[in-house]
């Protein structure tokens, strides 16, 4: 599991590399053509909006991985530590539902919008929508891998742990 976990992540770096290369290009194009040439091109404005959705979802998945999504640290650590593992745990699921949300509602939204076809590049918007979905379940495969985690740290020190 680690091994594909590294593939994975892997494939999500190079992934996101190219599509804020792409974002940099298609962004300073819409620049260039608006100022200086008084001519703006039309589809720049399109991909720089898919890029940056793909970035922020690809990025939410890879946060995940690396546990450094959004959290309430500040708040768990207040809390004794008796309830500090039971909380994260909670945590934990609901991030497990959240990312179930992504891939099967994302899913279903891909299904019904599947044949739609970005009016401005031509593009289908199938490349668009299948982001969700596909974030989705990295983050849901990430987020089961972490699990064992919970039942080391248990044992060790509780506090320790700042898991979800």
């Amino acid at each position: 599991m680690r091994k594909l976990s590294g593939l994975l992540e892997k494939a999500s770096n190079c992934t996101l590399v190219l599509l804020m290369v792409l974002l940099t290009v298609a962004t300073t194009a819409q620049v260039l053509s608006r100022f200086v040439f008084k001519a703006p091109m039309l589809w720049t404005e399109e991909v720089s909006r898919m890029t940056f959705i793909w970035i922020a979802l690809l990025g939410s998945s890879l946060a995940t991985k690396h546990k450094q999504h959004l959290g309430l640290d500040l708040l768990l650590d207040k809390l004794p530590s008796t309830f500090q593992l039971p909380v994260r745990i909670l945590v934990h699921v609901m991030m497990i539902m959240v990312a179930l949300v992504f891939v099967i509602a994302g899913g279903d939204f891909v299904e019904k919008n599947a044949g739609r076809i970005s009016e401005t590049t031509g593009i289908s918007m199938l490349w668009l929508f299948i982001a969700a979905p596909i974030s989705g379940a990295l983050m849901l495969f990430y987020l089961i891998e972490q699990i064992p985690d919970f039942f080391k740290k248990k044992a060790a020190n509780t506090t320790e742990y700042k898991g979800a």
